[in-house]
Order: C-alpha cells, then sequence, then structure tokens
C-alpha cells in the first residue's frame, strides 16, 4: 500500500515551471518548416520504492535492510557525537543527520560532529543504499535524540528543583514551563551529567549517551512528475535537450540544497541512461565500448539547467515524514527524456525507441520517412 502521495498535485505544478501550449505551437510551426529543427515534450508521472526495507518484508536478505544503528552521545562540554551505520558517499548525510540532532536536541548544529564509515566506532551497521539513509537512519538520528532529551530533562529538573515534566527544552538548554528565567544551558547539564554528586540517585553518570537500531514499518514512496523538452537536428538526428523540469515530492526536506543536488545527480544518470549508455557486441560477441573512451555519458556540456519545483506530502511510516530521495532523478528522468524523443518523432508514425536512443537511430528514422 502506498504510504502517501499527491501524483494530481505534481503534475499540476510541473505546468506551472514553463509554458506548454506555446511549446506545442512552437513544435507545430517546426515540422511545418522542413529546415527548422524539430521540438519534442515528454513527460514521466512516477513512482518508487525507498526506505529499504521494513522488517519482515526482506527475508531472502536475512538481516539486511531491516535496521540502521545510531549512537548519540552528550560530550562534558555539551557537543554531542553521532556514530551511525548509514555511511554516505556524496549524499549529505553527515550533514542531514546533524540537521536533525540540532533540532531536536537543541545543540547547535556546529557543535555536532558525525562518525560513520569505521569499524571500530561503528561496528554495527546496515550502510546506505535503497533510499534509506535518512527515511531509517535519519529516524533513528531523531529516536535517539529524543531519548537523549529525556534523560536530560531529569538531569535539568534536579538541578532547577523541578518536576522533570515541567521541563521543557528552551534556547540553548532546559527551563521549566512557563518560567523561561528559570533555566540551565545544556553545557551545565552535559557536564553535571557526568558527576556522580550532581545528578540524581538514580541516573547513572554518563546516562546521555544512547543507541537505537532504528527500524521503520513500512517503505515510503517518493513520487513525481517530470518535463524534458528536446531539439533534433535533421539532417543528423543529433538530439539536445534544452530543458528539464522535475516536481519531486519526497515528504518531509531536512535540506532543500541537498535534495535538489541529488535529483541533479540522479537526472544526469537517467539522461545517461536514455541516451548515451549501451554495450554493443561485434558478430563474434565482442564488445565492442568497454572503456570510457568509447562508452559515453554526458559531460556537463550536454546536461541542460534544471527547473525544480516541490510538492510535499510526509511519510506517515516515521516521525520525520522523509520519504528519500536518492534515486528519484534517476527514476523519473529516462521515461522523460526518450517519451520528449519520440513526441518529436511521433508526426513520422513513430510510437517507440528502445534504450539508449541514440542520434544513429533517430536518424535513420528521419531518413525512412523521406
Amino acid at each position: 500500500m502506498y504510504d502517501s502521495g499527491n501524483f494530481a498535485g505534481a503534475m499540476t505544478e510541473l505546468l506551472t515551471l514553463f509554458d506548454y501550449d506555446a511549446l506545442k505551437a512552437e513544435q507545430a510551426r517546426r515540422r511545418s518548416t522542413a529546415d527548422e529543427k524539430l521540438i519534442g515534450i515528454g513527460f514521466s508521472s512516477w513512482l518508487e520504492i525507498a526506505a529499504f526495507g521494513p522488517p519482515g518484508s526482506l527475508e531472502g536478505f536475512g538481516h539486511l535492510g531491516s535496521w540502521e544503528s545510531v549512537q548519540i552521545r552528550v560530550q562534558p562540554d555539551g557537543s554531542a557525537i553521532i556514530y551511525t551505520g548509514a555511511s554516505p558517499h556524496g549524499q549529505g548525510t553527515v550533514t542531514t543527520f546533524a540537521q536533525i540532532a540540532a533540532g531536536e536536541l537543541g545543540i547547535p548544529f556546529d557543535k555536532i560532529s558525525v562518525r560513520h564509515g569505521d569499524t571500530a566506532t561503528v561496528p554495527q551497521g546496515i550502510g546506505t543504499m535503497g533510499s534509506r539513509a535518512t527515511a531509517v537512519g535519519g529516524e533513528g538520528v531523531r529516536t535517539a535524540s529524543l531519548r537523549v532529551v529525556e534523560r536530560a530533562k531529569v538531569i535539568a529538573a534536579h538541578i532547577l528543583e523541578a518536576d522533570p515534566a515541567d521541563i521543557v527544552l528552551e534556547g540553548d538548554g532546559f527551563a521549566v514551563n512557563g518560567t523561561p528565567s528559570h533555566s540551565v544551558p545544556w553545557s551545565e547539564v552535559a557536564w553535571k551529567s557526568f558527576r556522580p554528586l550532581e545528578i540524581p540517585t538514580d541516573s547513572e553518570p554518563g546516562s546521555l549517551d544512547i543507541t537505537v537500531f532504528q527500524q521503520v514499518p513500512n517503505f515510503s514512496f517518493p513520487s513525481g512528475a517530470y518535463c524534458c523538452t528536446v531539439e533534433i537536428d535533421r539532417g543528423t538526428g543529433e538530439i539536445e535537450i534544452t530543458g528539464m523540469y522535475l516536481v519531486d515530492d519526497c515528504g518531509t526536506v531536512i535540506n532543500p540544497l541537498l535534495a535538489e543536488g541529488q535529483v541533479h545527480g540522479g537526472v544526469a544518470q537517467g539522461i545517461a541512461q536514455a541516451l548515451y549508455e549501451g554495450i554493443s557486441y561485434d558478430e563474434n560477441g565482442l564488445p565492442q565500448n568497454s572503456t570510457l573512451m568509447d562508452y559515453l555519458i554526458p559531460a556537463a556540456t550536454e546536461l541542460p539547467s534544471y527547473t525544480d519545483g516541490r510538492v510535499n506530502t510526509p511519510t506517515p511510516n516515521n516521525g520525520l515524514g522523509a520519504k528519500g530521495i536518492g534515486e528519484s532523478g534517476s527514476v523519473g528522468t529516462p521515461p522523460a527524456v526518450v517519451n520528449a524523443v519520440v513526441d518529436a518523432l511521433s508526426h513520422l508514425g513513430v510510437q517507440h525507441l528502445d534504450m539508449p536512443v541514440t542520434p544513429l537511430a533517430v536518424w535513420k528514422v528521419l531518413e525512412e520517412a523521406k
């Protein structure tokens, strides 16, 4: 069962990013002029599965994918360290996890560090895959942070001679609810948490140290709507992508800049799949493009500018509401790009083209139509 989504809303938002009627009019004009490049407009309305994977859904993988480990330790100076089994490789996970912790702990972002990728400090972890780092690992950061705060409230209440139920996060520390002047900073709470004579008798020194093995009840389902516009040279079949318009629904966005970066990288990969990447063989079955000299991928010069939009329908399957976005661009882009090329040639009777759609394949269609 899909957890959330606003599919019609995504398409409606997409159509606000460009002038569809003007593009269709220009497309018709160019088709009537033999020496003009053809225009194509392609859409994709897509859905993918993320937050890999809730317990019980991946029995064939054993334990793999069902949880993520997170430890949060508050240091005596009031700073915090996050230890996570979700090792990033370019997604910006360190920034995202620190933001989540800062928001829940009330500790400044620049006083939070994230450690990963070393079994000497994080012996258990599943890792980053299946758009799960934030939806599972980030939720673990949130869970651990909330538990640390509850323990810290007990110490703060002891210092302030108040009931723990009356303690709230306030500014850079804790205060009695309704009396913000009666407060204690995080640094004092953290320091005293290591001093047995300064904490309640039923608390242990160093108790502001929580480890969780976070699980989520179900997958999440990011979705969106993309549009690609292309120009095709009638003489050579060359394809130029002139625009990519992108609307994503990844639920709650922790860091908009990092989210856009992941989408843009995925779009580049999707363009590569649609137009460039493919293995060819000779009559003896030997690959003809086995190196990057002849196995094509797009460079920055082949990539268009992106126009981004967003709809947000948070998932109910984690407290953050985050669905995941790491694979979205590579899911929604290939059909949009191929549909754009097919649309440019549709007046010639073209209804389908295999990927990768090369200039040679397009040129053959144009030649056969003469």
